[in-house]
């Protein structure tokens, strides 16, 4: 009996075509090299010819299927052109389902945190992988994380670049599935943020997953904005804008619906741009309760928004009602960790903030309203009288006419 003939193996045949499959972006550069000028077997390239088809961008624009209805080219001939385009275009892996470990979707879960961690895991083979990752997306440099392991820096880059690779490539459609997901998850917004992700996922998944995004080359549909630390969704609508420019012309200090309205202003109504120039004021900006502010606000300014806000007929002081009602606004506006006994809220109002407008009472600076011939009037009678000292209750008395019609109803309010 002759010798068995070997079975040949079914060559799985992608959908994709074939630009897809190699990664090339741009074809122009292929526009003009002819299919005899690849090393490709002599009637590979009689076929390809006889089909009409005379250069590498029309090659590279057909998928393998469309080629096996080409006349005399069977699955053979297409294992030959992978072969040689894998080592003409130096492509070490194809962009194919399969290389995602994907035949369907349903091996893929669609619960988010899942899939982040089915790719990180996909990613984390090797030993330290995990730890390694994690690390330089806390932004640690190579030597010292290399020290960690008792191994060279250029070995952590290794890992590093073995792992975007795999992101990029072996996890193709495992992240595409995951952003996509993402972007149904954040509705009307266009930008995804590490709290968006960490909320979907856990703090550790959420920024290797990020890091890993922002070494690796996305640039159709998603993108990374490196200064916001954000993945855009639909890049092509942002505007050109300098982001930093229009941020440096914010207050130092705003209220939250301030600063959305200043927001609006600048990105005239454009969302995605609203939410871009707000990622960018989170790094410059903090925020204290519904307050954004560059610098620390002290405790006067808590007390003066409050007393300016909520008591324009003035806050008495020894009060039970009005502390109680101070407080609660002080915590609704600048968090509950501010927090003032009696006592103190008194003296800061009585001291710093506020101006005596009657007994005990005190209002807002910014509510004052009182004539400069007025003051110039008070101001005269002092410097003219010969006593050495006087009350305010005696100078009030002596100008009582002339501040008559002025917020100056009393010597309370005189002396304040």
């Amino acid at each position: 009996m002759g010798k068995k003939r070997p079975v040949n193996k079914k060559i799985k045949i992608p959908v994709q075509k074939l630009n897809e499959l190699f990664r090339v972006e741009d074809l122009s550069p292929y526009k003009d090299v002819l299919i005899k000028d690849v090393p490709f077997n002599k009637r590979v390239q009689n076929k390809m010819q006889e089909n009409n088809c005379r250069t590498l961008e029309e090659l590279l624009n057909y998928s393998a299927t469309e080629i096996l209805k080409f006349n005399n080219l069977g699955k053979g001939s297409v294992d030959h052109i992978f072969k040689t385009l894998k080592e003409y275009l130096k492509v070490e892996e194809l962009r194919t389902p399969e290389a995602d470990n994907v035949q369907s979707e349903s091996y893929e879960p669609d619960n988010l945190k899942e899939l982040a961690e089915l790719i990180i895991q996909t990613i984390c083979k090797g030993k330290h992988y995990f730890e390694v990752l994690l690390g330089r997306a806390n932004g640690r440099v190579l030597k010292s994380i290399g020290n960690d392991y008792g191994c060279t820096r250029e070995r952590i880059r290794q890992v590093e670049v073995n792992a975007v690779k795999k992101f990029s490539n072996l996890c193709y459609f495992k992240v595409q599935k995951f952003l996509t997901l993402m972007k149904q998850e954040i509705g009307e917004r266009r930008i995804i943020t590490l709290d968006d992700l960490i909320k979907a996922t856990d703090k550790n998944t959420a920024k290797i997953f990020l890091y890993l995004f922002s070494k690796s080359n996305w640039q159709k549909e998603f993108t990374y904005d490196r200064i916001a630390n954000t993945i855009i969704i639909e890049k092509g609508i942002f505007k050109a804008m300098n982001y930093e420019e229009a941020i440096s012309h914010l207050p130092d200090c705003m209220f939250e619906e301030e600063l959305q309205a200043e927001l609006d202003r600048i990105s005239n109504g454009e969302k995605a741009i609203a939410d871009s120039l707000r990622a960018r004021v989170a790094l410059k900006y903090r925020q204290t309760g519904k307050f954004w502010h560059k610098h620390l606000l002290p405790l006067n300014f808590h007390c003066g928004y409050i007393l300016k806000k909520y008591f324009k007929d003035g806050y008495k002081i020894f009060n039970e009602e009005d502390y109680n009602k101070f407080i609660k606004f002080l915590q609704e506006i600048f968090g509950e960790n501010i927090y003032l006994t009696h006592r103190a809220l008194d003296a800061k109002i009585s001291t710093y903030v506020g101006v005596l407008c009657k007994r005990g009472k005190y209002i807002h600076p910014d509510y004052l309203h009182i004539p400069p011939e007025i003051l110039e009037e008070i101001k005269n009678f002092i410097d003219n009288s010969n006593r050495n000292a006087l009350l305010y209750k005696e100078i009030f008395e002596v100008l009582k006419e002339k501040l008559a019609g002025t917020q100056i109803t009393n010597h309370y309010f005189l002396q304040g």
